[in-house]
Order: structure tokens, then sequence, then C-alpha cells
């Protein structure tokens, strides 16, 4: 069902609640009529304004790793959305769930902070010995952004949701055929493995992930 068709049953539902009883009945009556054509019931959560948004993300396994779960996590209680994994072929995209232009708010973060990690991620190989192993080094990095991604968790301030938008994200969320499976973490323990991580907690310290008011963002994000 295509945007056109809620936008246009919504309206009609608004022009239902109006004072000229006239007006009020017949808007309702289109309103049914069109809800009952394309199949949608008075709860569906698009009458809400509950919608997606997709995003691609750097990332190209088909198994996200538990930093990449963070980061997603994150954001998505940053601006008041649900969030699901959607592997491809080629990389992994992320799926926002939420009211109005929230989910779409919500990718663009996502996209800005990706971009951020996978350069700190680089600059952090380039400290690593010459003469450490390339299994080693990956080790280490993903130690590194598994800090990093907690840093910037440790900032965020939680979108205040009400009952009833928290109600209407689970339904649409219900609504996916989501694919089991869990998050990988990073391999390796140790001194070494906790001094990459406060490595990549330290690296984050200029990343800040607030809520906006009125659905605005006003997050400060460093390039």
């Amino acid at each position: 069902m295509s945007d056109k068709i809620i936008e246009k049953i919504k309206k009609l539902l608004r022009l239902a609640k109006s004072s000229n009883p006239h007006e009020a009945a017949l808007a309702l009556s289109r309103a049914q009529k069109l809800m009952q054509e394309h199949g949608v019931e008075t709860d569906d959560p698009a009458l809400a304004g509950v919608r997606d948004a997709t995003i691609d993300a750097l990332f190209k396994a088909r198994h996200p790793t538990k930093y990449l779960l963070t980061l997603a996590y994150s954001i998505s209680k940053a601006f008041g959305c649900e969030f699901y994994f959607q592997p491809t072929f080629k990389n992994m995209r992320i799926v926002y769930i939420g009211h109005n232009e929230r989910p779409e708010v919500a990718g663009y973060v996502f996209n800005v902070l990706e971009r951020q990690l996978t350069k700190a991620r680089k600059e952090f190989i380039d400290t690593l010995s010459n003469r450490m192993k390339r299994i080693n080094k990956t080790k280490r990095a993903d130690q590194f952004c598994e800090g990093w991604c907690f840093g910037v968790h440790s900032k965020i301030q939680e979108f205040a949701l009400t009952e009833q938008e928290r109600t209407e994200l689970i339904a649409f969320k219900d609504k996916v055929d989501l694919e089991k499976g869990g998050a990988r973490e990073a391999k390796g323990s140790g001194r070494l493995a906790d001094d990459a991580r406060y490595e990549g907690y330290k690296s984050a310290k200029d990343v800040t992930l607030n809520h906006g008011v009125n659905g605005q963002s006003q997050q400060r994000i460093a390039s």
C-alpha cells in the first residue's frame, strides 16, 4: 500500500473530527471505504505516522558485530525508534522504525557515525606494530570499535516515548519477518583487549548524541 493512500486516509480521519456534522460524516464514510478497499485496520500503525527507513551500512559481513549492534541500538534509543538488521549479498542494512521523520534522522546519524568509526578504526590500526599479524590487528581493531561504540552509548539521552507510541512501534515491527541471529563479539580477551577497548572509548569523547525537541535533531556530531 502506498504512502499516498495512508496520507489520504489520515486526512479524511482528521476531517471526520469536524464540527460540521455533514462534513464529518462524509469524511468518515470515505475513510472507511478506503480502509476496506486497502485492508487497513483502525489500529494500523501507519495511520499514526509510523514508517521505516532503510540505511546501507559500510559494514560488509552478513552477521553484525557487537559494536555495530551497540551503535545502531544507541541511535534508536536517542531518536525514539526501533530497528533491525537486514543483511544483503553486498552489505548490511539497518532499518529504523519510528514516527514521522525520526527514522530518516536516525538513519542519517548512523551513516555519519559509522563513517567516523571507520576512520577511527583505521587510525587505530596505523598505531599498531607492523610486526603484528593481520588476524591480531583485526582483533584489536574490533575491540577498539566496541569501546568506541560504548563511549557513544554512554552519552545518549534516551527519547521519551509515550506508551501509545511504543505500542505502535512494536505493532509495526511485529509485522516484519525478522531473521534470527545474534551479534558476534570481538575475539580475544586480557589486558591488551581491555586496552584496545579503552582506547576506543576515549576516541569517542567528541561525539554527543542527543535527541531533538519537537522532532528536530539537535545532536552535535564531530567531523
